[in-house]
């Protein structure tokens, strides 16, 4: 079994290299003939290429039989059209990754939980917010959209900061509630970099 390792940027090699030290254990103990091939993306990439996303990374993809893809510093790169493609977000959409499963199961020596727990979360993955879809209506006002709802950000850096903390505190309770949607709002930068950092949890902290 082929598996093609894209370290990343920022902890994403550290987290690769815990991630690799486990899985040849197991290849180890249980003889899963697992072959490792790396390749950079990210902004190594970008120095030695002049993009994150080689073509030759995303021409490799289909010929192995998986990928571990690192975390990527997405909000660090230049636009598109300098070569800075987000990695994560592009192997989604190319490969058709639409479903994000997450299987949850407790185990009785392992758990703090009342009753067993046997659960799969199936997450969008190309969709809403995730889609990257924004633009700057004005100067200051970015607007995402995509998945039939709109969120706008009004940049307040160089302007007044007092209304920001209401704004804040009550779009954050809507969020909640509002498709499941609160928490890829929370930490958007990854997927849309003009609107990341709408709600986040510092100012969320710092306003009550």
């Amino acid at each position: 079994m082929k598996i093609l390792v894209l370290p990343g940027d920022g902890i994403g090699p550290e987290i690769t290299r815990a991630t690799l030290e486990v899985l040849r254990a197991a290849d180890a103990a249980l003889s899963l003939g697992l072959e490792f091939e790396t390749r950079e993306i990210g902004l190594a990439a970008l120095a030695t290429h002049g993009t994150t996303l080689p073509p030759e990374v995303l021409s490799r993809i289909p010929e192995v039989d998986g990928v571990i893809l690192g975390p990527v510093s997405h909000y660090e790169y230049p636009p598109r059209e300098r070569g800075g493609i987000n990695p994560s977000s592009e192997l989604r959409v190319r490969f058709e990754l639409y479903a994000n499963i997450r299987p949850c199961r407790s185990r009785q020596a392992f758990s703090i939980l009342r009753k067993p727990m046997d659960l799969v979360i199936v997450r969008e993955n190309t969709e809403s917010l995730y889609s990257g879809i924004e633009h700057e209506v004005v100067p200051g006002v970015i607007e995402s959209l995509n998945g039939g709802f709109v969120v706008m950000k009004l940049d307040t850096r160089n302007t007044q900061p007092q209304p920001e903390a209401p704004i804040r505190r009550i779009g954050l309770r809507k969020l909640i509630v509002c498709r499941g949607s609160a928490f890829p709002i929370l930490r958007t930068k990854k997927f849309v970099s003009l609107l990341g950092g709408v709600f986040s949890f510092d100012s969320c902290r710092t306003d009550g």
